[in-house]
């Protein structure tokens, strides 16, 4: 009886280890797509994405694939100078994929600094041993405060 107490306690501790390893990974993941998009790097921002990603944006398409997200958000970062910021709510993992939840202010510079805000949700994988975007979502939901 001992021993399974003792291999149920070192199971629970491994996983516990994996979940904040995985946490880790997803908070990097998540500053790196804040910090390049920012940047203007969408080469760096695409990277992040699992080939076969999908994402939903607020006006309600489906892009699938990399490469036609790369002509989303191109087209989005071309617009106008967009800076984001995020605040992240909940994160998750369980084994390979994992998901972030939380909220995300748009300000657009050159426009009076005119914000949106809304909420995003991403699932990520595990994917040749790095963590990827495989579905990325975002809703508008209210003006940003003073607005």
């Amino acid at each position: 009886m001992k021993r399974i107490w003792i291999l149920t306690a070192l199971v629970l501790a491994v996983s516990g280890c994996a979940s904040a390893e995985c946490g880790a990974k997803i908070n990097e993941l998540r500053d790196s797509w804040i910090k390049n998009w920012n940047e203007k790097k969408l080469d760096k921002v695409i990277e992040l994405y699992a080939p076969d990603a999908t994402m939903l944006p607020s006006d309600g398409q489906r892009i699938v694939g990399r490469e036609s997200i790369r002509a989303f958000l191109k087209r989005y970062m071309d617009s106008g100078n967009i800076e984001e910021s995020v605040q992240s709510i909940a994160t998750d993992c369980a084994g390979k994929i994992g998901f972030d939840s939380g909220t995300f202010v748009e300000t657009i510079q050159g426009a009076g600094g005119k914000q949106r805000a809304g909420n995003y949700l991403v699932a990520l994988r595990e994917v040749s041993g790095k963590w990827r975007i495989v579905q990325h979502a975002s809703i508008e939901s209210h003006p940003a405060a003073g607005q």
